[in-house]
């Protein structure tokens, strides 16, 4: 009789087993089954993100001139071991060193515009609240130093609309030669032109 029961009881497992097998659909299929009815995909894609830098900087101690008459031209930024160079424009009246009463002094420079325009690119997982960036910024005039110093830039990536915003990041750097400092501000993502 003891026989019969375990005879019995195996039957009704592997009927059982074999009824909850065909049943069973999983959500996340690995086939290219376009039918799945998964509506909560949560596979990360990779996307570019660009990035814009204003730079801009004070100096009480005349830290953007050198010699009298060797002011900060030159912008290198790098980032993620990618270096990006920027030089001002002197033909159309743009200098990096003008003060704010418009006098050059070499106590303040200002690119007065965003610079590195869609140069400067960097790979962010679409699951990202932020990124963080690490390089350096360069300042000087051809191989002559002004002011350099690492850099660590957090970019907040749960504020970006793709339906609102380019995927550029603007930034505004502001270097402090005198006692070899920076701050960053994150200033948003450039607007699409509808909005």
């Amino acid at each position: 009789m003891s026989n019969l029961i375990k005879s019995l009881t195996l039957i009704t497992v592997l009927i059982l087993a074999s009824s909850c097998n065909n049943s069973y659909k999983p959500n996340n299929s690995a086939n290219n089954n376009t039918n799945n009815n998964n509506t909560n995909n949560n596979n990360p894609t990779t996307k570019t993100m660009y990035l814009k830098v204003r730079v801009n900087g004070e100096s009480n101690n005349k830290a953007f001139l050198k010699y009298d008459n060797m002011y900060a031209k030159d912008i290198d930024f790098s980032i993620n071991n990618k270096t990006y160079s920027y030089t001002a424009d002197f033909n159309n009246g743009y200098y990096l060193c003008v003060d704010k009463a418009g006098v050059l002094r070499g106590n303040y420079i200002d690119t007065q515009k965003y610079i590195f325009d869609n140069k400067i690119e960097f790979d962010y997982n679409s699951k990202d609240n932020k990124k963080v960036l690490n390089g350096y910024i360069w300042v000087g005039y051809n191989s002559i130093l002004f002011f350099r110093n690492t850099v660590n830039i957090i970019i907040p990536l749960n504020t970006f609309d793709e339906a609102k915003s380019k995927n550029i990041a603007l930034i505004t750097i502001t270097v402090y030669p005198d006692n070899s400092s920076y701050t960053y501000t994150f200033d948003g993502f450039e607007a699409i032109n509808n909005y």
